[in-house]
């Protein structure tokens, strides 16, 4: 069976996501201290973050979209401290931009350099990255959020969006990702072939396994080869 399609997961696949998001969590504090001190007289950095972690949770139903809770907890903000009206806007944007500053782990440019011209190339993300921002728009041939279809993987409808797009058939596609179930289970139980990206040498946590696991991004190339 031919392959014709790759879809891939972008945090903690293609980058880790962590050290990022602490970037860019520290980026905006920054700038609260700097352009609203009153705000930052209130919080510390992990304060503020649990403060935005628990307003988060008040919104099940937008639990596939970061970009729309960060803004709506923005705008809880500046209601409460009586913040300008551009305060929204820029404290989004002062995050979004540090949150798209990413350090690629080692062999991505030259892996998706190699599938893109062989195969069809799609994101398929949870979060808020921007293909493009980071830098990688060129190599990918569409780019899928949670946001976009209205649910987070392991959904299949964001995984259908993908092979509808294309006119492909499950087997025809492979899913490369993280996340054991969000990853690996949402794509498998449609039919897909997967590859398990084990970057911190983890355990697998039970139930069927990934068609292959790679623990560094230069075997990738080679296990998808390989189905």
């Amino acid at each position: 069976m031919t392959i014709k399609c790759l879809t891939f997961d972008l945090d903690d696949t293609l980058w880790d996501v962590y050290p990022v998001i602490m970037k860019a969590e520290k980026r905006f504090y920054d700038w609260l201290v700097s352009n609203h001190p009153t705000i930052a007289e209130h919080f510390d950095i992990e304060t503020l973050i649990k403060h935005r972690q628990n307003y988060f949770q008040q919104f099940e139903d937008k639990q596939h979209d970061f970009t729309w809770l960060r803004k709506a907890w923005l705008h809880h903000i500046a209601q409460e401290y009586q913040c300008p009206p551009q305060f929204e806007e820029t404290g989004f944007d002062t995050f979004w931009k540090a949150r798209n500053e990413v350090e690629l782990y080692d062999g991505v440019l030259e892996m998706l350099k190699y599938v893109n011209q062989r195969y069809q190339v799609v994101s398929i993300t949870n979060g808020n990255a921007d293909i493009n921002q980071v830098g990688l728009g060129e190599y990918f041939h569409l780019a899928i959020t949670a946001a976009e279809v209205g649910a987070a993987k392991p959904d299949p409808i964001i995984f259908e969006k993908a092979l509808s797009w294309g006119n492909f058939k499950p087997h025809e596609v492979i899913h490369i990702g993280d996340d054991p179930r969000r990853d690996v289970k949402g794509a498998a139980d449609l039919g897909m072939k997967t590859i398990w990206v084990n970057t911190h040498h983890s355990s697998w946590p039970g139930g069927p396994r990934a068609d292959a696991e790679v623990n560094e991004i230069s075997h990738l190339v080679d296990a998808i080869k390989s189905l």
